[in-house]
This record gives structure tokens, C-alpha cells and sequence, in this order.
């Protein structure tokens, strides 16, 4: 099939033809300009499931009217889980430039190229990996030595802080850095071991499989205070500040060892109980330097009792709270019974956590498969919320999808300045699950790619044109098929003539 534009006039004529007989949209219209919100509690169920947006195209939430762009595409990326790890774990690195994958791979922020992959991480080779927050170029992640050696001063069986930095060029490259070696561990535990670093970068929370909990110091490149734990706990993270070390022991209850508790990260003393439950949750530094733990809390333990999302002040908010303080302790929006949700709140001196809800049954209540945000000031009496979207992801995947029901949850997460929020998505049924960003209201629209560019090199040509023909009519070649509809065909055709000589 050979086709050839010997004017303007020919071309015209063949973009008019495609859109009056095969309806091809060859507008490939930009971002909405309108990134709105809504701010009431009632129950809005989504629509019917549109198609799938295209990669890299921004479209705006019709119950809600969040703008949100697709900025994964499995099929690409080679995986089905292109998504980021976790909600409370920072997608972006520093400056915002970069995004980690949960397969290892490291994607351009502002084109979705891929740029780098990991040859370590989580959860393939059992190390804890997460961006430095002050350093755009750098990533930690603990490990241990289990055979041979990779060069590295460490020991066989030696648990180590590694740092992993990342050196800028086409391609790019990275460097594997011994921070310390802990020889009197032999592990780290990977899960415990998982949470962001303080704020500036300073300090970050280590658990031994031997049952001690501490804070290493970056800076002073030493080990603080050990706490010793019980053989299991949920996880170990620096509060925002760094002042302390907050132990989430895996139980509810008010005794000793449970919840959630604050350590003096220099002595090791306890400084207080910050909550009871244990449910989802995650620190925040408020917009007046006060440290908070947002969590999720359905259990009816001593203090504030379900279904509610509920801020626990740090070192001590359950102490106060039990003391007479009831400032220590505070529900900020009522929930569902039915309801699960993750919550991220890293963005610092914000009032603003972004939450989304998952595996939800029951329909026709307030947050059904959302993903919104929560305002530090909120309260059951006047509840400060920003709904933005439904995620549109299902979990309930059948087996042959290969593909853990985990990965389908969105674990929604805000960015280090507050202006964006990640999800994941299956949109449906679905097996494959894909990062999408909210464009939070008065930032700026992202920068579509040109999917017809199909050999990226910056136009629209001949080339590409050869590209697309010699796939024509297959279905296993997802570069060529501009429109993602699972062929490649006239349409394709269509999109990529409407933008030809483009950059």
C-alpha cells in the first residue's frame, strides 16, 4: 500500500473522507483548561465506563471534573503492573522530573519515555527502594550480600544501606554506593524497612530482622538509638521533622506495643502513643509545622472509634487525647463501613492529603472508588474535601490475568509540592494496570507526546509513514496503533496525516 500527497489540496481531501466514513477524530484536542473539584459528601456513583483514555492525552473526570492524564502505557513498558509502589511512598523524585515504576523502571515525568531500569528493587530482588527527597539524582534501598561479590566492602550475609545514584546522559546510567554496612545484622526487614525519609533527606528508618528499630543519620553518616521491637511489626519511619521515630507495631490497643508510638531517636526512650489502630495511614506536616498521623480507624480501640479518617497528633495525640486534650485526637470525615482507602499526606506544610478508596462493594455511598482529597482542617461537623475522580479500577481480575488483585488498588499519592496526585488503574477488567496524573486546579497542563511520532526522533515524516504501513492490519504492534484500539489501521492513518510535519 503506497500512498502519496502531491498537495496540500489531496491531503485535505483524504482528512475529510476519513472523518466523514470511518468518524476518525483527528483534533487530538489538548488539555482542559477548567481542573475542577467537587466539595460535598454525597454519594456519586460513576458513569459507565468510557474507553480508555489515550496515553499522554488529558481528559477531565465527568462526575468531578479533575483533569487527569494517562501516563503509562503497559504494553510499551513491556509489564502489566506500570504503576508507581505505594500511596505513601513519593512516585516523583526531588525535583519532580522522574517517576519509579514498581517494575524498577524510572520514566521521564514529563514525556512517559522510558529512561532508566533498576537491576535491584522491590519486590524482585527483596530490597526497599525510594527516592531521596532532597537529592533528584539519588535513591535508597537496604539489602544484604547472598553469595560471591559485587565489589562492594560488605560482607556475605552483611546488612547494608546502599545508595543508588543515577548519572544523567542518553542513555542513563547509575552507580551503586555503600552508605554503611551494618555487620551486626544479617537483614533488613524489606516491608518494615519501606517508608519515606524525614522531609530533608536526613534520616531514615531501618528494622533488623534481629528486632531492633533505629534512624540512621545521613549527614553525620551514623546510627542512632536502637529500639528493640517484637519479632513482627508493620513498619519504622522518621516523623517529617526527623525528631522522631515512629514504630507502627501491627495491632491496635492502648497497651504497650501497639499502634502507633513515638521514640526519642538519640535515647530510645518512648515519648508517647500517637494512636491506637493500625489501619492505613500516613504522616503529615501541617502548613503550621504541627506533625500529624492520618489514618483510617474502624476498630472500636479506646479513643476515637470508627468509620472515620481521623489525624493523631505526633509524638503523643492518643496520650493527649486520653488526658483531656481532645485536640490529640480528631475525626475528620465519616466513612462507610464498607470503605478501604489508602491515604498519602508527604506533601510538606500542607493542608492536604490525597486518599482514594478501593475494593468498595457497596454502591450509592460517599467515595465509592474515588480518589479525593482531605484537608487537615476538616471535621465531622464541617468536612473539607476536594473529590476529584473515580479511579475506575477493579479488582476482583480473573486468574488468567497473571496479575496480583494488589496492583489493581489506585494507592493514590500527592506529589512533594502539592500540585499533582498518582493512582493506578485497570480501568475495568482490564490485566493490565496503569499510572494516571491528576492536575490539581491552576498548575499547569502537561505536554502531550505526538503518538505519531513513531520513531521519536521530533517529526512527523515518510518514515513514520513506513512505519505504520508495514504494520498494517496487525494486532501486536501497540507502537503502531496510534489509537490503541487493538489494530492498526485507517485510523491510525488518519491521525498520523493530521499530523504531519509536526514536531
Amino acid at each position: 500500500m503506497l500512498i502519496v500527497f502531491r498537495s496540500q489540496t489531496w491531503r485535505e481531501s483524504w482528512f475529510a473522507f476519513l472523518e466523514r466514513n470511518f468518524r476518525v477524530d483527528l483534533s487530538m484536542s489538548g488539555a482542559v483548561a477548567d481542573c475542577s473539584s467537587l466539595t460535598d459528601v454525597a454519594a456519586h456513583n460513576p458513569p459507565a465506563i468510557p474507553s480508555r483514555p489515550a496515553f499522554r492525552q488529558e481528559y477531565k473526570d465527568p462526575t468531578f471534573g479533575a483533569c487527569v492524564t494517562r501516563v503509562t502505557d503497559a504494553q510499551t513498558l513491556g509489564v502489566n503492573e506500570a504503576v508507581h509502589t505505594y500511596a505513601e511512598l513519593q512516585a516523583w523524585n526531588a525535583d519532580q522530573s522522574l517517576i519509579l515504576l514498581t517494575t524498577n523502571q524510572i520514566i521521564d515525568a514529563k514525556t512517559s519515555q522510558l529512561v532508566h531500569r533498576l537491576d535491584f528493587g522491590w519486590p524482585g530482588t527483596g530490597t526497599a527502594v525510594r527516592w531521596s527527597p532532597s537529592d533528584p539524582l539519588a535513591l535508597y534501598y537496604t539489602g544484604e550480600l547472598l553469595s560471591g561479590s559485587d565489589g562492594i566492602a560488605c560482607g556475605v550475609g552483611k546488612a547494608r544501606l546502599m545508595r543508588y545514584r543515577l548519572i544523567p546522559g542518553s542513555p542513563m546510567r547509575g552507580q551503586k554506593e555503600l552508605v554503611h554496612c551494618f555487620t551486626e545484622y544479617s537483614k533488613f526487614d524489606k516491608n518494615a524497612s519501606f517508608q519515606e525519609m524525614s522531609s530533608d533527606g536526613r534520616y531514615i528508618a531501618l528494622v533488623s530482622t534481629d528486632g531492633q528499630a533505629f534512624l540512621y543519620d545521613l549527614v553525620a553518616n551514623k546510627k542512632l538509638a536502637t529500639v528493640s521491637i517484637p519479632a513482627w511489626i508493620e513498619w519504622a519511619e522518621p516523623s517529617p521533622l526527623g525528631d522522631y521515630l515512629l514504630i507502627n507495631f501491627g495491632g491496635g490497643g492502648d497497651g504497650p506495643q501497639s499502634g502507633l508510638e513515638a521514640y526519642n531517636p538519640q535515647t530510645g526512650a518512648k515519648v508517647g502513643k500517637v494512636a491506637t489502630g493500625h489501619g492505613h495511614g500516613s504522616t503529615a506536616l501541617g502548613p503550621d509545622g504541627v506533625q500529624w498521623y492520618v489514618y483510617t480507624t474502624f476498630d472500636n480501640y479506646v479513643g476515637v472509634a470508627g468509620p472515620y479518617i481521623v489525624k493523631a497528633r505526633i509524638p503523643k495525640g492518643y496520650d493527649d487525647w486520653k488526658a483531656g486534650d481532645k485536640t490529640g485526637l480528631v475525626a475528620l470525615v465519616e466513612l462507610d463501613w464498607n470503605a478501604s482507602l489508602h491515604t498519602s499526606c508527604r506533601t510538606p506544610r500542607s493542608e492536604w492529603c490525597a486518599v482514594s478508596t478501593y475494593a468498595m462493594t457497596k454502591t450509592n455511598v460517599p467515595f465509592y472508588q474515588e480518589v479525593f482529597r482531605l484537608s487537615l482542617n476538616s471535621t465531622l461537623q464541617s468536612p473539607k474535601v476536594q473529590r476529584l475522580a473515580h479511579h475506575r479500577s477493579e479488582r476482583n481480575l480473573p486468574a488468567s490475568c497473571g496479575m496480583s488483585n494488589y496492583w489493581a488498588d489506585p494507592h493514590a499519592s500527592t506529589s512533594r509540592d502539592g500540585t499533582q496526585i498518582i493512582f493506578g488503574s485497570t480501568w475495568g477488567q482490564a490485566c493490565r494496570s496503569e499510572a494516571y496524573v491528576i492536575r490539581l486546579a491552576g498548575t499547569a497542563p502537561p505536554s502531550p507526546n505526538n503518538p505519531a511520532d513513531l520513531n521519536a526522533d521530533g517529526k512527523v515524516d515518510v518514515i513514520d509513514l513506513g512505519i505504520l504501513l508495514s504494520a498494517w492490519g496487525q494486532t501486536t504492534k501497540p507502537k503502531s496503533d496510534i489509537n490503541q484500539d487493538g489494530r492498526v489501521d485507517v485510523i491510525d492513518l488518519g491521525i498520523l496525516l493530521s499530523k504531519w510535519g509536526t514536531a
